[in-house]
């Protein structure tokens, strides 16, 4: 998906512009960043890509790394949504991201 974005955003106007149909909001988004979106989805992507050979590898590291990412950038992004519209369910999320990176960093201390 982070390719095909990449994809979309480095060459506009092409046939598959339509996939933008799917998440209209995300096109917007990235569109006011300018060119930037492009260099944030190239780090992202090679970030989940790095992290993802490390895990195959059960590297201590990519395990840190993914939990933090997962949990902890994700409850920053539900917290910055929760007095939009979707509410509801991000403060659901945001409560349970809380309590899995609290227990995920417990559990590094263990060790």
């Amino acid at each position: 998906m982070c390719a095909l974005t990449v994809f979309l955003l480095w060459f506009p106007g092409t046939v598959l512009d339509a996939l933008w149909t799917l998440n209209p909001e995300a096109r917007r988004g990235f569109q006011s960043l300018g060119k930037l979106s492009i260099l944030l989805m190239v780090v992202v992507g090679s970030s989940c890509a790095l992290t993802g050979i490390g895990l195959a590898r059960n590297t201590r590291w990519a395990v840190q790394i993914n939990s933090e990412r997962t949990h902890g950038i994700g409850e920053k992004g539900d917290l910055a949504t929760v007095p939009g519209k979707y509410s509801v369910a991000s403060a659901r999320k945001t409560g349970v991201n809380s309590g899995l990176v609290q227990l995920i960093a417990g559990e590094e201390n263990e060790r």
